[in-house]
């Protein structure tokens, strides 16, 4: 009576739609927390939040050990830890957010990005494995180097000031995953 999960190997891109959300917000989703840099996007988002007070973090997934991002956090009412869900409750998230942050330290290809493309999202991620195949800097989305902050925290701020970029972008990335 063990409880499973069924990662699949494709991602139904067709499947996934876009949708208008009066909520602003910058996402990651995933797991495991080291990984995929949570810490570092906390830190990038803490060192803008005050520019961008209509936005919030979201961060959603299955995290054991929350107490270092919750000191990170600092009770900031403007970042949001989200419980884990089953896929089609994350796919409603991400199509529903403003930005999609991949922060990842280590990454073979970042299915969530491909996700996130055909939900037209604009996207910031760290330049690490894969994702450069995916991703193109100012083309499809923004790059940075793994655990810079300061350069994802300018990657934020560039993008949540340009309605038009993120248009771009999210267009872009739907071209590219289709």
């Amino acid at each position: 009576k063990k409880r499973i999960a069924v990662f699949h190997d494709f991602v139904p891109i067709r499947a996934i739609a876009s949708q208008a959300s009066e909520e602003r917000f910058i996402l990651l989703v995933g797991f495991p927390w080291y990984t995929k840099g949570a810490d570092v996007l906390i830190r990038a988002f803490k060192s803008i939040m005050v520019q961008f007070p209509n936005y919030t973090l979201k961060l959603m997934g299955y995290y054991p050990d929350r107490e270092y991002l919750n000191d990170l956090a600092c009770g900031s009412p403007q970042i949001e830890f989200l419980k884990p869900g089953p896929h089609e409750l994350a796919l409603k998230v991400i199509a529903t957010c403003s930005v999609y942050v991949l922060a990842s330290r280590s990454e073979a290809m970042g299915r969530v990005l491909l996700e996130a493309m055909a939900a037209r999202k604009p996207i910031i991620a760290s330049a690490v494995g894969g994702v450069p195949h995916y991703i193109q800097d100012n083309d499809n989305g923004l790059l940075f180097q793994s655990e810079n902050v300061e350069e994802l925290a300018a990657k934020l701020t560039i993008i949540l000031s340009d309605q038009e970029l993120q248009a771009r972008l999210g267009t872009r990335a739907y071209d590219k995953v289709i």
